[in-house]
């Protein structure tokens, strides 16, 4: 098929043939399964490359490379001898290619601080180009965050231009910062193959209607596979001042950027739907970010004050789990069933270390803490009831301490295991609590709870004090109405 520039004769825009295998780790198949397809997808694109002296492959996902350095350290060899050249491009700068909407923040700059390193390391490249074409949304503090993280460009596909009501293909992407990165819209698809090569000359007619240099991703996709020898003997017919075999590095390197439209805000949305699927991903999703956080920092807090011992392995495959749970079709629930009990696994484990890690660091900061303020333990009187709880310490309150691990001050409710008669601050002043239903039945004593609020410090502690059988002395006005109709609190 002839190419006929239909725009203009001077025009000189080209196409950049981006060859590579879009590889869902987990969709429709469970992940060993995709790990497999990535095994076969980079040994056939290293073979096409012997076979292709001009062919270049791209790739994203710093969980692909380490599979492969672990189960074929030799294939890991062969892939930098061909990205030292320039043919292996790795794109992406991230762990995977992750659901862009429902994470936190902390999360994308840990899929680049963990994959970077990685890519640093192996490689010896920090990557800049930005990947994740398969991606359902993305929100509007990538560009900031990407920018931040050494990525200067991003390439995706959805929304398509009829779901975001946007045509535009290569714009600025601008963040609420300001922050502005050069952005493409891969048309049409990203797994172009023999049967479907047509599209490429429809992408050259974009590139010269709007003279400006396009994008276009070939290769069996979405199971893997990545570019064929039959479709590769095509490519090489087309190749020309029209068509060039490319990478996103490259191609963005090409355009002017100052002639640009700017968009800003986010990208939104293709499968809107999947964001009300599968709400136990979701919520394992949320309670992993947060309890990651909460260890790092109870434990560098611990570690300052008490010398614990930091637990950079644990935490850092914590991480690497829950980054892998992110993958779009994982997180935004469109996954099969079996893919959800695997999920379960990863999730369960980064609990697990979390948990662990939590209560290891909080104890060793506790233990450190002189609870008697300087004061000598009372001998506990004789014929008093004696709660097994405390069963000591009610002459100066059994001391309880609230840990806050975030960078803020916190005011919430404290939930303690058993029925109070008495509460009292760090300064000693009493404080007001409330007896509620316990989650636990044993007799009419071992029923009830207590809540009472605490106020903590950031990055901090505060000790309060339980009693059991002092009375509390302050009487505390309820701040409700209540009426026939009605109960208001002010």
């Amino acid at each position: 098929m002839l190419f006929v520039n239909k725009y203009s004769e001077i025009n000189m825009s080209k196409v950049h043939l981006i060859g590579n295998a879009h590889l869902d780790i987990v969709w429709l198949w469970r992940w060993q399964e995709g790990l497999s397809e990535i095994l076969s997808t980079f040994r056939s694109a290293l073979d096409r490359m012997k076979e292709f002296p001009n062919y270049k492959f791209t790739c994203a996902g710093a969980v692909y490379y380490q599979w492969i350095e672990k189960i074929d350290p030799d294939m890991l060899a062969e892939i930098r001898h061909y990205a030292d050249q320039g043919r292996w491009c790795i794109a992406g700068g991230w762990f995977l290619q992750p659901d862009c909407n429902i994470p936190c923040g902390e999360s994308y700059a840990r899929h680049a601080l963990i994959s970077q390193r990685y890519f640093k390391e192996k490689f010896g490249v920090a990557v800049t180009a930005g990947y994740n074409v398969d991606s359902f949304g993305h929100n509007a503090a990538l560009p900031q965050i990407l920018k931040k993280s050494g990525i200067n460009s991003y390439t995706f596909m959805r929304p398509f231009p009829k779901e975001q009501g946007r045509n535009e293909n290569v714009f600025l992407w601008e963040s609420a910062d300001g922050t502005q990165i050069p952005a493409y819209r891969i048309p049409m698809y990203y797994n172009i193959d023999a049967e479907k090569i047509d599209k490429l000359y429809e992408i050259k007619d974009i590139s010269c209607r709007d003279n400006i240099d396009m994008m276009a991703f070939y290769g069996v996709g979405n199971h893997g596979g990545g570019p064929t020898v039959k479709l590769l003997s095509e490519i090489e017919k087309l190749i020309s001042d029209d068509f060039i075999y490319s990478t996103p590095d490259e191609y963005f390197k090409c355009i002017d950027k100052s002639k640009l439209p700017v968009i800003a805000g986010e990208l939104q949305h293709h499968a809107r739907g999947c964001y009300s699927a599968m709400t136990f991903v979701k919520s394992q999703n949320c309670k992993c970010e947060n309890n990651l956080l909460a260890a790092e920092k109870l434990c560098s807090m611990a570690g300052y004050l008490t010398g614990y011992k930091y637990p950079r392995q644990k935490l850092n495959k914590g991480w690497k789990n829950l980054l892998f749970n992110q993958f779009h079709d994982i997180l935004a629930g469109c996954a099969v069933k079996k893919a959800y009990d695997d999920a379960g696994y990863l999730f369960g484990e980064t609990m697990s270390v979390t948990e662990q890690e939590i209560t290891g660091a909080i104890m060793s900061i506790a233990h450190n803490i002189d609870t008697l303020n300087g004061k000598r333990l009372t001998t506990y009187k004789d014929g008093t009831i004696k709660h097994w709880h405390i069963w000591e310490a009610e002459g100066i309150g059994m001391p309880f301490v609230v840990f806050n691990p975030h960078t803020w001050r916190v005011k919430m409710p404290i939930d303690i295991s058993f029925k109070a008669t008495g509460i009292k601050d760090y300064k000693g002043n009493a404080i007001p609590f409330q007896a509620v239903r316990g989650d636990q039945t044993n007799d009419w004593m071992d029923k009830w709870h207590t809540v009472f609020m605490a106020d903590i410090e950031p990055l901090g502690y505060a000790v309060y004090r339980i009693f059991v059988e002092e009375e509390g002395k302050n009487n505390f006005a309820p701040d409700t109405s209540v009426g026939i109709n009605f109960l208001e609190n002010s």
